[in-house]
């Protein structure tokens, strides 16, 4: 191993177990945990991020409890527009009634303001894969909302990503230059400027500010970039620990570049990741194109949607490791008929079965979706 190799990796233990310190979440690997963040038993650690936007907090606690594991690391960060409401003050009581039973489990402090459609999204993502980076081994990082909901109990879901070649990136993509009709973004130019105000005003009230463009002074549109080819995708992905280090530690300035050009781009957390990834020579034959959640569809006129046994049902046979229900709109009967059927899958000795659904579907998403290019 060359001096330069050893260098960096003394680096970056050094740079992990400051992160740990300020965390205060302990580093020690689990028992049978062996390196890389796979287990002795074949299957992957995990590692999760959690952000709660205000308003999304009751589904929280529940989420948590499907996920958790002892030898997984989880992070958490509820939106700083909730202070002084009911919601941080739920968070908080959860992290003191669970302090002793999950110790693995950390808030991402301090607190900050995020917009979906702005670069604080990205940012706080990133500052997540800092904070787990430091905590302690682990395979793959999958990023969630509390509006998603585990279709696999976590012996399972550790198993299904453990069984899987090394180093994949699941993200679903495609060519940032068509919009959502198929149609080209204005002859392949970006529409709009976007500035987040959160990343310099304490209390914004208009955190989005859009450009509204002048022919003198500034344009409508942006040229897409010559560069390098920008690709659009969801927000919520599954990375391989390889990667996530790669866009803390990279030394050849790609993904900072990337972030950059993201910074007054619309929807950034669309984009960044799938970008970063597909322009990559090293991680570009990584990337599996599907995100392995299945999105629950609904009439969107409906004022509440309800899940029934059937719904469930068909959401868990397509073989996806999470289901995604449509926000606020779902009632709490929707998530006791989940919890229902996780726990019918692990009392009743069927968490197999559900795993060979699982399976199936990665084999074919791997022989059919790995790929960034497009016709």
């Amino acid at each position: 191993m060359s001096r330069n190799l050893i260098m960096k990796k003394l680096c970056c233990v050094t740079v992990y177990a400051l992160l740990a310190l300020v965390s205060g979440v302990s580093v020690e690997p689990a028992a049978g945990t062996v390196a890389g963040g796979v287990a002795s038993s074949g299957e992957a650690r995990l590692a999760f991020f959690v952000h709660v936007f205000y308003g999304q907090m009751r589904h929280v606690p529940r989420l948590l409890n499907r996920l958790h594991h002892e030898d997984n690391y989880y992070v958490t960060h509820l939106d700083a527009k909730a202070a002084g409401t009911k919601a941080e003050r739920h968070y908080q009581d959860m992290f003191e009634e669970q302090r002793g039973r999950w110790p693995n489990v950390a808030d991402l402090r301090p607190s900050r303001r995020v917009a979906y459609d702005g670069v604080s999204m990205v940012e706080l993502t990133l500052s997540a894969v800092t904070l787990l980076l430091g905590m302690g081994p682990w395979s793959y990082l999958i990023t969630l909302s509390p509006h998603d909901y585990p279709l696999l109990p976590q012996p399972q879901m550790r198993a299904a990503l453990g069984s899987l070649p090394p180093h994949l990136n699941f993200v679903s993509h495609a060519s940032a230059a068509w919009d959502e009709s198929g149609r080209w973004w204005s002859l392949s130019r970006v529409p709009a400027v976007v500035l987040d105000r959160n990343l310099y005003m304490s209390n914004a009230e208009d955190a989005i500010v859009q450009a509204k463009g002048n022919r003198t002074i500034m344009p409508l549109f942006r040229e897409f970039p010559t560069a390098f080819d920008v690709y659009r995708g969801e927000p919520w992905v599954i990375l391989d620990r390889l990667f996530a280090e790669y866009l803390i530690l990279g030394t050849d300035g790609w993904a900072r570049r990337a972030l950059l050009y993201m910074a007054n781009f619309p929807t950034p957390i669309e984009h960044y990741f799938p970008t970063v990834l597909c322009n990559s020579q090293t991680f570009r034959p990584l990337v599996i194109r599907d995100s392995l959640r299945n999105f629950f569809q609904s009439d969107e006129e409906a004022s509440e949607v309800a899940l029934g046994p059937l719904d469930v049902t068909a959401l868990a046979s397509a073989g996806h490791l999470m289901a995604v229900l449509p926000g606020d709109k779902v009632a709490e009967r929707s998530y006791d008929a989940l919890d229902e059927y996780l726990d019918g899958i692990t009392n009743a000795g069927k968490g197999s079965v559900a795993l060979g659904r699982v399976s199936a579907r990665l084999r074919f998403v791997m022989n059919n979706n790995a790929t960034c290019d497009f016709t």
